[in-house]
């Protein structure tokens, strides 16, 4: 059964339906010793979903949003939480051996104590053992971060336009004319150039060869092909897929970790996906004509989703993989779309940034609420990204006027720095539309 959801910007609810199956304890323990995630907490509503029964977050004691909704201070002794936890200091190898408490009992109500000494969650139902290290944890406060394993094959969120492959997004711009492609790389601050395209081809950078980098890319309208350069050997590779007059729309549609080609016909609203995971060809009537691409992960299961702006009403369509049909509306004509998981949930939220006022809207995949944020000014050029590395999209703009950089890290904080010159385009702003 589809799930549609249709929310109105200016605070209506209409036709929300939210399924939810009860969870079933896993009968032999499941042991996430395996990637890194690292979760960060700095406004309301964020909060770390590792399976649908236990989302960690914080009021001013850590809770599990599933189970309970505690606001303020709580006793300790007296209150535990979070719920379906239990809790112990050591390592996720020991996990068997250890003795697990209570959380709040566990670090002798002193959060403090905690920070940077790993500990194991152990996740009652799902019978799920987590190795978690707390980062900071800020008093009197919701704000905190700390850093979890995943589990084995489980699917890691990747910083777009990650050049280097360190998990940050890299400043990089494309120079017209010279059709040069120059990046930043975060790890070392370095900088790389390449030449690589002509006048005339869409840009479209992305990790299609699956070694955790992005790769230059660029597809030629007049003739439909898509040119790749390799991150690995910066050998280059072409192949035909599309036609002229498609808007190219490249993801991971298929969750193997290299993006597909895929491009969208305006003119029968037909989706074209050339799966690269070996299960060929994915064709989709979905959307009208006029609207524009927003792929990303919207249900964060591992696999990008069909999804459209529809700019001359400010109406978003998404065609989830594992959710079906889902529409909102949010914005007005103008607004510039600006998708990424900037709750830090594994799922990407629906955004927008307002050139004439430089604020950002974003709706919360958790719960469909929304906040904003000023950041930026007229001219600028929103380039949403993860600059920082730890898994939630930052707040950045390009000043053109003076090529200055300026980001909102939510862990490393703001700063601004100059890369490029006169007429440069920077490359994370190729998922703005329109």
């Amino acid at each position: 059964m589809n799930c549609v959801h249709y929310n109105v910007f200016r605070g209506v609810l209409l036709g929300v339906f939210l399924f939810t199956l009860p969870g079933i304890a896993a009968a032999v323990p499941e042991i996430w010793n395996e990637g890194s995630l690292t979760f960060t907490k700095t406004a309301p509503g964020q909060q770390d979903c590792i399976t649908p029964q236990t989302c960690l977050t914080r009021s001013t004691v850590l809770y599990n949003s599933v189970t309970e909704s505690p606001t303020g201070m709580q006793p300790c002794p007296g209150y535990t939480g979070p719920g379906n936890t239990e809790w112990a200091y050591g390592d996720i190898s020991d996990w068997n051996t250890l003795t697990y408490q209570p959380f709040f009992e566990m670090i002798g109500c002193s959060p403090p104590s905690m920070i940077g000494n790993p500990m194991v969650a152990h996740l009652i139902a799902e019978n799920i053992y987590v190795q978690i290290t707390f980062n900071s944890w800020r008093q009197g406060g919701g704000d905190f971060q700390y850093t979890r394993t995943t589990g084995p094959g489980a699917v890691q969120s990747r910083a777009p336009f990650d050049f280097d492959g360190d998990g940050k997004t890299d400043p990089s711009i494309y120079r017209p004319g010279e059709n040069e492609w120059w990046y930043l790389k975060s790890s070392d601050q370095g900088n790389s150039a390449f030449k690589f395209g002509t006048d005339g081809d869409i840009r479209v950078p992305s990790d299609f060869t699956g070694d955790g980098r992005t790769d230059i890319a660029f597809w030629r309208p007049s003739t439909g092909e898509w040119f790749v350069l390799r991150s690995e050997d910066n050998t280059f590779y072409s192949v035909p897929f599309g036609a002229n007059g498609d808007i190219p729309a490249p993801g991971d549609y298929d969750g193997d970790q290299e993006s597909d080609t895929a491009v969208f016909r305006p003119s029968n609203a037909t989706w074209f996906i050339q799966n690269s995971g070996g299960s060929g060809t994915t064709i989709r009537t979905f959307g009208v004509s006029g609207d524009m691409p927003t792929v990303d992960d919207f249900d964060g299961d591992g696999m990008d989703d069909i999804a459209l702006f529809r700019p001359t009403v400010g109406e978003w369509w998404q065609f989830r993989s594992s959710e079906g049909v889902v529409a909102y509306q949010f914005g007005a004509v103008g607004d510039k779309t600006v998708v990424g998981d900037y709750t830090g949930d594994g799922s990407a939220d629906i955004a927008f940034w307002r050139p004439s006022t430089g604020v950002w809207f974003v709706l919360r995949s958790e719960d469909d609420s929304f906040f904003s944020v000023p950041f930026g000014i007229s001219g600028d050029l929103p380039i949403p990204g993860d600059y920082d590395g730890d898994g939630t999209a930052d707040f950045a703009v390009f000043r053109p006027g003076s090529q200055t950089w300026f980001v909102q890290g939510t862990t490393a904080g703001y700063y601004q720095f100059v890369f490029g010159r006169t007429g440069d385009i920077p490359v994370p702003n190729t998922i703005v539309k329109p």
